[in-house]
């Protein structure tokens, strides 16, 4: 393959209101925020045999895989690409500032970034041959793919919200028309003064780290479908009450959503590392909150709050360390770019 190093990124996303989306009966509808948390994936050449892998972060390490190896280890994602493409020859370092087991998308961020820059290289996998990144088909081409790698390859249940938040970017009303399986975007530009409210409304706090809940694990188990019309009508209305200004209303949607995702999966997707989050935001005049992703530990909450009360909040939560260890504000801004690609110079090749 070509001997230039490929550089692609993803945005990571807020889950504000819907359903798991693609999984369940149903045609799902979801409203989510794409956040400038990314996931990074660079490729260059290697003359070696096999695929190697760096990973930086909390899950660092390196990994030479090879086509036909299994699943079921963290280096997964990766080895479904090198399975579903063939690859062969190839250098691939990761990076993510998305928190691990976080609930904002991370494997369907760095999914989409690592497929853009496999479509990119001097000689990609006939798969992804000719993709023209300045298309909205090509980025549902790149988020279809993304999921594929976790549906068809790992036999992952996933919905795709992740994937198709990271390659469009932006605030987004998400609607399967016709085929659960395939989403309809309905997108809303804010202008910079309505950019600036939502981010001063909107709260991210990350709960202590644990054992993380697989998403794909929760929408397996048994689960209570009545809450889905709900849920749906919920996500119709948060994409509203953003375009309004009216975050003490999308506020209620935020926490009516959290219960019926409760109700939804028997409680599964709750902790008390959650609930003593929940108890903190409602003493503190919170207008609502919902855990992001399924929930879990080590997941954030999202919370729409006014802008002076969320200052004391987060003061309460960095000054009082000895209630609050291990839990942290997350900084963010929206992020309209979605998936973006550039390439530069010889690759050097390390494994």
């Amino acid at each position: 393959m070509g001997h230039r190093t490929v550089v692609a990124s993803a945005p990571g996303r807020i889950d504000l209101v819907g359903w798991a989306d693609g999984v369940y009966p149903g045609l799902g509808k979801v409203c989510n925020l794409a956040i400038n948390l990314r996931s990074e994936v660079r490729v260059r050449f290697c003359p070696k045999e096999g695929v190697g892998v760096m990973r930086r972060g909390v899950l660092s390490g390196h990994q030479i895989l090879f086509p036909g190896m299994a699943y079921g280890n963290p280096w997964d994602l990766y080895q479904a690409a090198v399975n579903r493409y063939q690859l062969d020859g190839l250098n691939i370092e990761a990076s993510s500032r998305i928190p691990w087991g976080s609930g904002l998308g991370g494997s369907g961020a760095t999914g989409v970034a690592l497929v853009a820059a496999l479509s990119q290289l001097e000689n990609p996998p006939q798969k992804l041959a000719g993709l023209d990144l300045s298309s909205a088909e090509t980025y549902a081409f790149i988020a279809q793919e993304a999921r594929a790698l976790e549906t068809e390859e790992m036999g992952a249940s996933s919905g795709w919200q992740d994937q198709y938040a990271a390659a469009f970017g932006g605030i987004n009303l998400w609607v399967a028309v016709d085929d659960p399986q395939i989403p309809h975007r309905m997108p809303w530009q804010p202008n910079p003064h309505q950019v600036s409210a939502i981010e001063s409304h909107l709260l991210l706090i990350k709960t202590p780290e644990g054992e993380p809940r697989n998403s794909s694990d929760i929408q397996k188990g048994e689960v209570d479908l009545s809450v889905l019309p709900s849920m749906t009508k919920n996500a119709e209305l948060a994409f509203s009450y953003l375009q309004d200004g009216r975050f003490d209303l999308l506020g209620t949607i935020l926490s009516d959503t959290w219960e019926y995702s409760r109700q939804l999966t028997y409680n599964r997707v709750h902790t008390s590392e959650l609930g003593a989050l929940m108890g903190l935001l409602y003493f503190r005049d919170a207008y609502g909150w919902k855990a992001c992703g399924s929930g879990g530990f080590g997941s954030c909450m999202v919370a729409s709050v006014d802008p002076n009360i969320k200052a004391q909040i987060e003061n309460e939560l960095l000054v009082d360390r000895p209630n609050w260890d291990g839990y942290s504000i997350l900084r963010f801004r929206l992020d309209f770019e979605g998936v973006k690609v550039h390439s530069f110079g010889l690759s050097e090749h390390y494994h």
